[in-house]
């Protein structure tokens, strides 16, 4: 199985480790156990690499071991008993290497699932301003523009009370599916809560009103959202450089909804504050 290069640099940085372990169980001899030390490198690549790299590092573990206890032995242990040796050190350091990948696999998943909406799959509130507050030092960093957008679905509450909440969670659904296809790599995007939901995009005002009209218009022209008759309305401030703080643009955007709705809903509105 193929690795990322990252991976693959974990675990020849292991396979690195597994040796320098290996040469100083060899010197040291067999009547100081240094053993332990071939779990340093297992552990490094189990948890950076995952778990067939954890396997190959302990598997790399294993034989040097063995090569070391072989080799420095005064007298040579039987080939029966040095088979059994290997392959109990072999499975110990499996499993170790698995058990750690296990652990480090299901931190990743539970702060992945921690930074997503569970309905919609996109980013939650706080992955929000995490990532967008990252995008936006980033764009000031570089003086590129960004346009921060802010989106409610006009008559949810309606369509949710008349149709009941399963419906409302297939339109929440739906929007996302449709907000996830236009925006492009790179851009963030989630749901703020209810059928809201924040826009971050690093480009100026004409090329992000145009990817948003592309939203609004999907979300208008969606069977799911004619039936329930709902669309969006979306309000967006867009700045050359940066000069406002994160807070300050996502409530800029927001009031301009607000504005955006009390002239009639289903509209988009762009404002270039330079």
């Amino acid at each position: 199985m193929m690795l990322s290069p990252n991976k693959n640099l974990v675990c020849f940085a292991s396979l690195l480790g597994v040796f320098v372990v290996g040469w100083i169980d060899y010197i040291t001899g067999t009547e100081i156990r240094v053993y332990p030390l071939y779990f340093i490198p297992i552990i490094i690549a189990s948890y950076s690499g995952g778990r067939w790299c954890a396997l190959f590092i302990s598997f790399a573990s294993s034989v040097a071991w063995l090569d070391a206890m072989y080799f420095s032995a005064d007298e040579h242990m039987s080939s029966l008993v040095l088979t059994i040796n290997y392959f109990v050190q072999m499975v110990v350091f499996a499993f170790v290497g698995v058990l750690v990948a296990n652990i480090a696999a299901g931190l990743v998943r539970e702060r992945e699932l921690g930074m997503k909406d569970y309905l919609t799959g996109l980013f939650n509130s706080r992955a929000f301003y995490e990532n967008a507050s990252q995008m936006l030092a980033d764009c000031a960093r570089n003086a590129k523009p960004v346009t921060v957008a802010f989106m409610d679905l006009d008559n949810f509450k309606q369509a949710n009370d008349s149709w009941g909440h399963l419906q409302g969670d297939a339109l929440l659904k739906e929007a996302a599916r449709i907000i996830r296809a236009a925006v492009r790599e790179g851009d963030v995007i989630a749901r703020m809560g209810g059928d809201e939901f924040a826009m971050v995009l690093p480009a100026p005002a004409r090329e992000a009103g145009v990817i948003l009209e592309r939203i609004r218009q999907a979300l208008a022209e969606s069977p799911e959202m004619k039936r329930s008759a709902v669309a969006a309305s979306i309000g967006a401030v867009s700045c050359a450089r940066v000069t406002q703080g994160l807070d300050s643009m996502i409530s800029m955007a927001d009031r301009l909804m607000y504005e955006v709705k009390a002239r009639g809903k289903n509209r988009l509105e762009v404002r270039d504050m330079q």
